[in-house]
């Protein structure tokens, strides 16, 4: 069965502009689709891999990507829309969206008043329960991975780890990314911030308890491999 992108003239109708930012997963550049500014997201070759493997690895992340990006939409969770894919080229076209990532926002000399700056965590928190009601874990969920606007409103970015699962442990795991990214970013306000967040997780997922709960096993584990490690090389 062909698939739709495969007759569309990309060459034609997309230009590639400048180069943003090389991810681990993806060369991002900025550029014009149908005379929209948007984002497009190259998955590169991995020289250390099989050919054949990684092509069939970077088919399936596009096809993944792409499927999450639109139950995300789907589900009224504020994401980039994908405006289109070149499977020959390995090219995701995403929507382009305006305004500044939470962690620049946090780094700016700017001091933004302490009731906002919790709000945006609430938020944040309240998108992300959202989120995993839909069973989508993100993979790369920080402070860098969302984008506030001149209205203060959030729109989630950079899927290119996620992926949909019914299984608890993942849903946890993206909340100790969070709050492992945090703790790196900010030791003194971590606590309040990552407070903030859980009040909205909590007030949008109706199996929020049982991620948190999950999430102090991992913790717990985490601890433990730790306690192992030292007490082998006190050894």
């Amino acid at each position: 069965m062909t698939n739709a992108n495969d007759s569309i003239n990309f060459d034609y109708l997309l230009n590639i502009g400048e180069f943003f930012v090389k991810g681990s997963e993806a060369y991002i550049y900025f550029g014009n689709f149908l005379g929209k500014k948007v984002i497009i997201k190259e998955r590169r070759p991995k020289a250390y891999r099989h050919e054949k493997l990684d092509f069939k690895l970077r088919s399936e992340r596009i096809k993944l990507e792409t499927r999450v990006l639109t139950a995300a939409l789907n589900s009224d969770i504020p994401v980039p829309a994908v405006l289109g894919v070149n499977p020959k080229k390995f090219q995701l076209i995403l929507e382009y969206v305006e305004g500044s990532p939470l962690g620049k926002l946090l780094e700016t000399p700017i001091e933004l008043k302490k009731n906002i700056i919790l709000l945006f965590f609430e938020k944040l928190g309240e998108l992300t329960g959202k989120l995993h009601s839909q069973e989508i874990v993100h993979g790369d969920l920080t402070i860098f991975n969302v984008i506030i606007n001149g209205q203060n409103e959030l729109t989630l970015i950079d899927f290119g780890l996620s992926y949909i699962t019914d299984e608890i442990e993942p849903l946890a795991s993206d909340i100790n990314i969070f709050e492992s990214s945090l703790r790196a970013f900010n030791p003194e306000m971590v606590e309040l911030w990552f407070n903030s967040f859980l009040k909205g997780y909590k007030s949008n997922y109706n199996n929020a308890d049982r991620v948190l709960s999950q999430l102090k096993d991992i913790l717990s584990r985490g601890r433990y491999i730790l306690k192992r490690k030292q007490d082998s090389n006190s050894d």
